[in-house]
């Protein structure tokens, strides 16, 4: 409902990012499919183009050092 959003700072901003930190909280891969428009969102997210002919993705966790 847009009376619920603040112009300024919207109460939804990076709830993708909140849901793919769950995500990879739970799994040491994750693998998806991706749409053209969300390529910058999981690159910035830690996901690597895998390069093949659809737009696939992989997550995997840094090994800390």
């Amino acid at each position: 409902n847009p009376d619920f959003i603040d112009k300024e700072r919207p109460m939804f901003k990076y709830i993708g990012t909140s849901i793919l930190n769950i995500l990879k909280g739970f799994n040491k891969i994750i693998e998806l499919n991706s749409v053209s428009s969300a390529i910058d969102f999981y690159e910035k997210n830690g996901f690597v183009d895998l390069g093949t002919q659809f737009l696939r993705f992989r997550w995997t966790p840094e090994v800390k050092k």
